[in-house]
């Protein structure tokens, strides 16, 4: 049958430009004494990306060694949003603190998170070979909540911090 070979109508993949509208903010602050340290911050994500696609002709043509095979036709234009859609949010929260008592130290801290994402209605015009269309948005696409807890312990055998024995326990 010879090798398959794939070839578009254009040298590109008719990729139109993308827009992205994406925002993110930190937030820590630090207390620390010889035998107590104390750590709280956060950190928030949202926005869109979106872009256009078409093709050439709205198809891409295949050859079969070198000779026109088939034809596959393509629903463009569309106008997708890529990746998180729209990232409503991406949070999390965080706390943590560790205190020292001669040779032994506790670790403890607490972590929420938030992730919610959404889609808007859309519409996409017609194209060569499809009509007009419409799509339904959808509120709720991701709404995940977790509350991830930590806890560890640390003892200096020896005194000369060279040997500890650990224990750790986090979601």
């Amino acid at each position: 049958y010879g090798a398959m070979n794939v070839a578009q109508t254009q040298n590109d993949y008719g990729t139109a430009p993308q827009h992205q509208d994406n925002f993110g903010q930190r937030f820590a602050v630090s207390y620390v004494t010889g035998s107590h340290n104390i750590k709280v911050g956060s950190q928030w994500r949202y926005g869109v990306n979106s872009n256009t696609t078409s093709q050439n002709a709205d198809l891409i043509q295949r050859y079969r060694s070198g000779v026109p095979d088939s034809v596959i036709v393509v629903n463009a234009p569309l106008y997708a949003r890529e990746g998180l859609l729209n990232l409503d949010a991406d949070l999390g929260m965080y706390a943590q603190d560790s205190w020292k008592y001669k040779r032994l130290t506790v670790n403890g801290g607490l972590r929420y998170y938030y992730l919610h994402e959404s889609v808007d209605p859309g519409v996409a015009p017609a194209g060569r070979f499809v009509a007009a269309r419409s799509f339904n948005g959808i509120p709720e696409l991701l709404n995940w909540k977790n509350v991830a807890p930590r806890i560890g312990f640390a003892y200096d055998l020896t005194g000369d911090a060279k040997t500890a024995v650990k224990f750790s326990f986090s979601k």
